[in-house]
Order: C-alpha cells, then sequence, then structure tokens
C-alpha cells in the first residue's frame, strides 16, 4: 500500500514537472505548428493525470458559503436604472449570465481549458463588478490572471473559492425582486 502511494506522489510530481515544461516552451515557441504540438502534448499529459485531476475538481467544495464582500447599493442601482418596467427582464438575463459563466468556469476548470477560463472570468469581473460582488470581482480578476499565464496551482485555488461566491451571488440574483413602479 504504501509503495502504492509512493508511486501516486511520484507521478503527481513529474506530471506537475512535466505541465510546467510545457508551459515553460508555450513561451518559447513562435510558430502555430509548434503551438499546435505542445497543445497535443499538453492533452496527452491531462489524460495521464486527468481522472485523479477531474476527481479532484469536481469533488471541491466552493470555499466560501457567501460573499465576503458585496455593496448591495450598487445592485440596486443598477436595477432602479432599469427601471419597473425593465428590472425583470435584468434580473433574468443577469441570472441566465451568471449561471451560464458558472456553467463555462466549472467546465473549463474541470478540462483545464484555459481560453475558457479566460473567457469566463472575463465575463465574470464585468458581472460581478456591475452589482457590487466586490470580493468576487478580485477573484474573477485573479482567475483571468492565473488562466492567461496557466497557472494551475492557482486557479486549483481560486476556482472553488469564486464558484462559492458566484452562487451565492445567483441566490442573491434569484431572491431579488424588480423594483416596482411608483402609484
Amino acid at each position: 500500500m504504501i509503495g502504492r502511494s509512493n508511486a501516486a506522489s511520484e507521478i503527481d510530481t513529474a506530471l506537475d514537472r512535466l505541465h510546467l515544461v510545457i508551459n515553460q516552451l508555450e513561451a518559447l515557441v513562435s510558430s502555430e505548428t509548434q503551438r499546435a504540438e505542445l497543445d497535443v502534448l499538453r492533452r496527452a499529459a491531462l489524460r495521464l493525470g486527468g481522472a485523479k485531476l477531474q476527481s479532484e475538481v469536481q469533488q471541491a467544495k466552493p470555499a466560501t458559503e457567501g460573499m465576503r464582500q458585496f455593496e448591495p447599493a450598487r445592485f440596486q442601482r443598477l436595477l432602479q436604472l432599469a427601471g419597473p418596467e425593465n428590472g425583470a427582464e435584468l434580473l433574468a438575463r443577469l441570472s441566465e449570465d451568471l449561471i451560464a459563466t458558472r456553467d463555462q468556469s466549472s467546465a473549463s476548470m474541470a478540462s483545464l481549458d484555459w481560453s475558457g477560463l479566460r473567457a469566463a472570468s472575463h465575463v465574470l469581473i464585468s458581472l460581478a463588478g456591475s452589482v457590487g460582488a466586490v470580493s468576487l470581482q478580485t477573484l474573477a480578476e485573479q482567475m483571468n490572471a492565473a488562466a492567461h499565464v496557466t497557472d494551475h496551482a492557482s486557479l486549483f485555488s481560486l476556482v472553488p473559492e469564486a464558484l462559492g461566491e458566484l452562487d451565492a451571488l445567483i441566490a442573491v440574483v434569484a431572491a431579488t425582486q424588480p423594483i416596482a413602479a411608483a402609484r
């Protein structure tokens, strides 16, 4: 049993080194052909460690129960700007966008789709900022930066925390009623 655990640890270490080398090579190559070859290598490395990685990502529990920093006045101001005639539509679109961003973030993290992580985090920066989810916006900015440099370690800690805050924001939006028309 100890031998098997040691071998798994050595495999994890070797895969971590392989990912680092792939990232280093990515910064050095210049042609599209070389980039395509690196993508093949990256996918093979992911398949080698993929079962364990995917299991870890799927089992990761959000690190927060709610949002650490939320400014409800900013969200209320957005609803006021939408007014009674557009408030319900705003909430519906916001809810759809947040859920789609959550789904894309989760799927992209599970497959280490860097482009998908960059796109999802970019959208999340905007959405979180517009409604006053300050800590979520900060996490999304950090996710975006980590995705741009393919920083595995940072993303493994940031994504579960961001998803926890995102779930809390989705619940806030779902519980929010549009501003009623004045009589």
